[in-house]
């Protein structure tokens, strides 16, 4: 199985395939159609040909690591009309990340309003237009390892004299403790309010070729970014002096994503093949946040028609720079430097529709 998977990855690799199993969002359904596409993704030792995780995600505790990491993708379609279909997308990724497990659910809802439609024409056959709202989201990550929590102390204030002993605070040299009627309460850090919200608009143009077809995409997408970090207690007075030396750990911000891309289906036989690339340009960010403002995104299927209508695939999905503009709320002038590293996974799922009018 891992020489398959090798196999499948070295052809992705070199010919840039397209976001996994017939990527229909890109499309419009016909009306009062209902399309399904769900699949597992998952990134271990054991399938990762890129050497991500040994080459590029640095030690566990760096605030920004990405380890091993696994979930599902459900989309649901449907064509109201042959002026409107609308989308949703649900995604769970549970992600190892620093010293624990982010758990981020993306909820993505949108509109395809049709343009244009012309098979005749010589060039672009159909124009459409998607507008939509995306959420990502986390329950907050409470960081406890001593380690961790000294190199990330570091990481945020450099120089910094708070030192975490595994019981309470050292800082300026006298170590601080709380204790209430349960005893002692160690300290830690907490990632809060970990999500982000964004509208956008998408515009494709759709090329019909020979046993296949392409599309071309761009769009604009403004985002707010709700996000902080805490040391907790945070209703304990000693924990409140701390904060002092800090300063303020609020990560709330806003920027903006200019993005474009293509996707080209090719069918031969009862099979499909896919690639897709897509850049993102981040901008509108403060100057302490400049590091990395963009991202390059490669995906990949093979998908297997088994009746008219259902289909099932095979693909993967790897990302230049992380979750760069993908989860915005990760980045921040904090974890900012781990963007420049590569990340990846294998995904596999099926796709069905079905026609409500035969029902």
């Amino acid at each position: 199985m891992k020489k398959i998977l090798f196999l499948l990855f070295i052809f992705m690799q070199y010919t840039l395939f397209g976001e996994t199993g017939s990527d229909f969002t890109l499309t419009a359904l016909p009306s009062n159609t209902v399309k399904i596409k769900a699949n597992y993704n998952r990134i271990n030792d054991a399938i990762d040909i890129l050497n991500i995780k040994e080459q590029e995600l640095g030690s566990n505790n760096d605030y920004g690591t990405m380890g091993d990491a696994s979930g599902y993708t459900l989309t649901l379609g449907y064509g109201f009309n042959e002026l409107i279909t609308l989308y949703y997308d649900h995604d769970y990724l549970n992600v190892h990340y620093i010293d624990s497990t982010l758990k981020n659910k993306k909820h993505d809802l949108f509109a395809k309003i049709n343009l244009y439609n012309n098979p005749n024409n010589r060039l672009f056959q159909s124009f459409s237009i998607d507008i939509g709202y995306l959420n990502n989201s986390a329950d907050n990550l409470d960081i406890k390892k001593t380690s961790t929590l000294n190199s990330i102390a570091k990481k945020i204030r450099p120089g910094t004299n708070i030192v975490f002993d595994g019981q309470g605070i050292v800082f300026n040299g006298n170590g601080l403790y709380i204790f209430n009627e349960d005893g002692l309460r160690v300290p830690f850090l907490r990632l809060a309010n970990l999500q982000d919200d964004s509208l956008y608009a998408r515009v494709i143009a759709d090329m019909n070729l020979p046993n296949s077809i392409l599309h071309f995409y761009s769009g604009y997408k403004s985002t707010s970014i709700e996000t902080a970090i805490t040391l907790e207690p945070s209703d304990n007075e000693i924990i409140a002096a701390a904060l002092d030396e800090f300063g303020s750990l609020n990560l709330k911000r806003d920027e903006k994503t200019l993005f474009a891309g293509f996707n080209y289906t090719y069918q031969y036989n009862t099979y499909l093949f896919e690639i897709g690339y897509e850049y993102l340009k981040i901008f509108d960010r403060e100057k302490v946040l400049e590091a990395t403002d963009n991202n390059h995104i490669l995906t990949a299927s093979i998908s297997k028609q088994i009746t008219h209508d259902l289909a099932i695939f095979i693909g993967g999905k790897a990302m230049l720079h992380q979750f760069n503009g993908v989860l915005p709320y990760l980045y921040n002038e904090y974890s900012k430097n781990q963007f420049d590293k590569k990340y990846g996974y294998v995904k596999l799922g099926f796709i069905y529709n079905f026609d409500l009018s035969n029902l």
